[in-house]
């Protein structure tokens, strides 16, 4: 690109409405994506007011789920407190490293977080932050430190589980103190004895490697606790998200299958059709207002390689990274 070209395109990006930055940052991703050809070739059309996209668009996807987990109500959580380097035995967590890029989170302090199924991701090629957070959806990628922390955790000592622990990583997409978000990183280095811990910028062109795992919420239809009350979930309303976990008849679970302990529809149906209807949403919501005479309904936040070495520190791309993978 010439100057002259880049200086035009920049004087014209000043112009464009607050409101619209994010159609452009959107669209110049796409033109520097894998797909850039095509969108090209279709963005023109459309720029000319000519049918676009005739061909239905196929939408590829490079992300497998492994498994959902179901995590606990978290307490108030001072990073302070717990991303600490500690190895020994009397660890909660056996943190290894932590690298710089991290220590904008060790600043943060969360309030309580309520129950939270989390969905966990395996990489089925390269990709880049933007590839990962395009297909789990602005609605999902996001969970909290001390999400983070209890996923490690539930490994703390490296031990066999959800998460990988042969020094592949696990990203999972954070705020930090000053609400910038970041792709945390952590992998156990099997060597130092403990997870090592990095924070890369989610603009990065370094592409996280096949075989890493990521870290998102994962949405249910309804689910009911006695904690938290009725919830309702703002995407896709009508269907069972994927989960490989066994159907729990708990009062924490989904709703499609609790109500009070005992199943308003049937195990198989669900299981079957994964589609409720208007109609029986509109039942359920019915017994639900002349059982409990109230209800409320709120947005809910639904909730590890073959390598020993430390990955974290630099970034993990493509293979040209000798002994850092």
């Amino acid at each position: 690109m010439s100057a002259d070209v880049l200086v035009s395109t920049i004087e014209a990006v000043k112009e464009v409405p607050k409101d619209n930055l994010g159609l452009v940052k959107d669209f110049a991703h796409k033109l520097s994506g894998n797909r850039q050809t095509e969108w090209a070739k279709e963005g023109s059309l459309f720029l000319r007011q000519e049918p676009s996209w005739s061909e239905p668009l196929v939408v590829k996807k490079f992300l497998s789920l492994v498994t959902t987990v179901m995590l606990p109500a978290q307490p108030r959580f001072v990073a302070t407190e717990k991303f600490v380097v500690n190895t020994d035995d009397s660890a909660e967590v056996k943190i290894a490293f932590i690298w710089d890029d991290f220590k904008p989170f060790l600043g943060k302090v969360e309030e309580p977080t309520p129950e939270t199924e989390l969905a966990v991701y395996n990489l089925k090629r390269d990709l880049l932050d933007q590839e990962i957070r395009n297909e789990i959806g602005t609605k999902k990628e996001e969970i909290t430190l001390s999400q983070f922390w209890a996923m490690l955790k539930r490994q703390g000592h490296g031990q066999e589980g959800t998460l990988l622990v042969n020094g592949r990583a696990i990203v999972a997409y954070i705020r930090d103190a000053k609400d910038v978000l970041w792709a945390v990183g952590a992998d156990w280095d099997a060597d130092d004895g403990g997870w090592g811990v990095n924070a890369y910028s989610v603009e990065s062109p370094d592409r996280w490697d096949a075989g890493y795992q990521v870290l998102s919420r994962n949405y249910r239809i309804f689910s009911c606790s006695l904690s938290g009350g009725w919830e309702f979930l703002s995407n896709n309303p009508f269907f069972q998200p994927p989960n490989s976990r066994p159907i729990s008849f708990s009062f924490s679970s989904s709703w499609a299958y609790c109500f009070g302990d005992s199943n308003l529809f049937s195990h198989e149906i669900s299981e079957n059709n994964f589609i409720l209807s208007m109609a029986m949403v509109a039942f359920s919501i019915a017994i639900i207002f002349s059982v409990l005479g109230a209800y409320r309904i709120v947005p809910t936040s639904s909730i590890s390689s073959i390598s020993n070495a430390s990955i974290l520190f630099p970034k993990p791309s493509l293979s040209g990274l000798g002994n850092f993978l």
